[in-house]
């Protein structure tokens, strides 16, 4: 599509600021200064190499206060053994670049819908798909459905593992047990050391 003069300054400027934008969304992210404090009761189940390496994050009151990025989450979220621990990790490290980037992200939503516009397209979506092989996002859409149909089987299976782990773990019925998003490295973890003797710190050492 050829865009006159004025309408072509337009469309560079958003492309611009739309660059502009998700640099700052990823330097919110990158740079983040959210810690998490931990009571040393938190730290239960955690290998010992761990917490040797997180001496230095010791507060005065002997609690550990950790940042959301870097090796210390995702060994944390596969061994700590309290749930609410996992939980405040977990929403914290989800929670990096806060309001500002909800607003970012609004920002580039209203500034890619006005894109498409500039160029006659009645979404995103149509106008960034326009030279791409999949060519329509019903093209995407029909992808994605069968895709889902065909790994929705086995994920529910492998959930119901997890689910049931839980349950034992827990030593709730497992009609009461819910998976939430913080437990599922814990007990794939777990599931993987009791059934098939996979230690994942091991394995990284």
């Amino acid at each position: 599509v050829t865009l006159p003069p004025r309408t072509r300054q337009r469309a560079k400027e958003i492309f611009d600021k739309i660059t502009e934008l998700g640099l700052t969304f990823e330097r919110n992210v990158r740079d983040n200064t959210i810690r998490v404090v931990f009571t040393p009761e938190d730290m239960e189940g955690l290998p010992d190499a761990y917490l040797k390496a997180q001496v230095s994050s010791l507060d005065q009151a002997g609690n550990y206060v950790l940042p959301v990025v870097g090796t210390s989450y995702a060994t944390f979220m596969r061994r700590a053994k309290s749930e609410a621990a996992r939980k405040r990790y977990y929403l914290a490290r989800n929670s990096r670049g806060g309001e500002a980037n909800l607003l970012i992200l609004a920002e580039m939503f209203k500034l890619r819908q006005e894109l498409a516009a500039l160029y006659g397209y009645p979404s995103f979506a149509q106008y960034s798909l326009r030279r791409k092989m999949a060519g329509t996002p019903e093209t995407v859409s029909t992808f994605l459905s069968e895709v889902m149909t065909a790994v929705t089987p086995l994920a529910k299976k492998q959930i119901e593992e997890l689910r049931e782990a839980k349950a034992k773990n827990t030593g709730k019925r497992l009609d009461e047990t819910r998976l939430e998003h913080w437990d599922v490295d814990y007990y794939q973890d777990l599931i993987g050391r009791e059934r098939f003797s996979i230690d994942e710190e091991r394995l990284r050492k």
